[in-house]
């Protein structure tokens, strides 16, 4: 009678073994392809253009110098990545705001599945702001 204990025991503890591996794999397979890194890709790569200087630059830029530098700084991100850029520019008076300019910058690569959204707000002039808003996609 104790042989045959212990041998239940020894089945009973490979069994649950066996269904926590199972149920690891079962939800490993299971679970939505995310790419979580796709968030932090945009918000370094924003990150990095405000640092640099390359964001308040275009304050003082034409159109399409800005567009030819968005461009360009959007030709950095990985090639499988879609990418969106918006950047509106304000000017201030007192406490009014108003929009002068918008340029916008897109490079398609591919037909994305998942996206995200990523804004940064930065300054140059006195009265004078912008509002970035990256838009990178990834199938």
């Amino acid at each position: 009678m104790r042989k045959a204990f212990i041998f239940t025991l020894d089945a009973l503890f490979a069994v649950s073994v066996l269904g926590i591996f199972l149920a690891v794999v079962s939800f490993e397979l299971n679970m939505p392809k995310e790419t979580y890194w796709l968030p932090e890709l945009g918000d370094n790569f924003l990150t990095s253009l405000d640092k640099t200087g390359a964001l308040s630059n275009i304050l003082n830029q034409t159109d399409a110098q800005a567009e030819t530098a968005l461009t360009s700084y959007l030709s950095t991100l990985p090639q499988n990545v879609n990418a969106d850029i918006t950047v509106k520019i304000y000017q201030g008076v007192s406490d009014v705001f108003t929009l002068r300019r918008t340029i916008h910058v897109t490079r398609d690569v591919l037909n994305p599945t998942q996206e995200t959204h990523i804004k940064r707000i930065f300054s140059g002039a006195s009265n004078y702001f912008g509002i970035a808003e990256l838009v990178l996609s990834y199938d």
